[in-house]
């Protein structure tokens, strides 16, 4: 794992880069409607979608670095996915991020999050099973050392989420409603992409945290949230 300020550093770096490759973006995708976004895809690459990551040594669809914004219109999105990415924010990008993907989405559009999961993690921790925990990025043995390796990850992660709070945040932002979810379930019905449903039953992950934000006509309102997996 890279160090986060070595990370730091190349986003600097590749600053002129992203500004420009965000800039074509807008042109490229002017006209486009109905788009499905993956965000912070990784070397996951869904079909179907635009894989966009700020690493172009992943080879994404789209290079770009969310932080400064999403190059697409108002209400041309109609899916977007982010596994795993949204941790690696402070709450003012983060905040951004969230506003910039409800902008983009279609109404009915779905946003779905995967996180760790903070109110597993803590319940782990309180029953003292060890071995709940992964060994990513760091091994350790007692259950401090292994929650703080997982909620952390080694100054890579600069915010944790329950349901409560994630919920709290996308509601804030205009989602009309917020649904805890589960892996390779989703109460979009035929709006849940195959491609993400296949990609999260071959994780079966049950550690992290699955949410979806659905944008009404209103844009603005609560949430109802289901119960998810519970299994840890």
């Amino acid at each position: 794992m890279i160090d986060q300020g070595v990370k730091e550093v190349l986003w600097q770096v590749m600053a002129p880069g992203l500004v420009v490759s965000k800039a074509a973006a807008r042109l490229r995708f002017l006209r486009a409607r109905g788009l499905k976004l993956h965000l912070g895809a990784g070397p996951v690459k869904l079909p179907g979608f635009l894989n966009v990551d700020i690493n172009p040594m992943r080879r994404p669809d789209l290079w770009l670095d969310v932080r400064g914004g999403l190059p697409f219109r108002d209400s041309s999105v109609s899916f977007i996915y982010t596994s795993h990415t949204l941790e690696h924010f402070g709450m003012k990008d983060l905040a951004r991020l969230l506003a910039e993907c409800h902008r983009v989405l279609m109404v009915d559009g779905v946003l779905r999050i995967v996180v760790p999961d903070l109110r597993k993690a803590i319940k782990a921790y309180s029953e003292r099973r060890t071995e709940w925990f992964i060994d990513y990025p760091q091994k350790f043995q007692t259950p401090g050392g292994r929650f703080t390796n997982y909620i952390f990850c080694d100054a890579q992660h600069k915010c944790a989420f329950d349901s409560d709070f994630l919920s709290e945040l996308l509601a804030g932002t205009g989602f009309s409603q917020v649904v805890e979810t589960s892996s390779g379930e989703s109460p979009a019905g035929d709006r849940y992409p195959l491609a993400v449903s296949n990609y999260e039953r071959g994780q079966r992950d049950d550690r992290s945290l699955y949410i979806e934000g659905h944008k009404g006509t209103n844009g603005h309102g609560g949430s109802a949230k289901t119960s998810g997996d519970e299994r840890i």
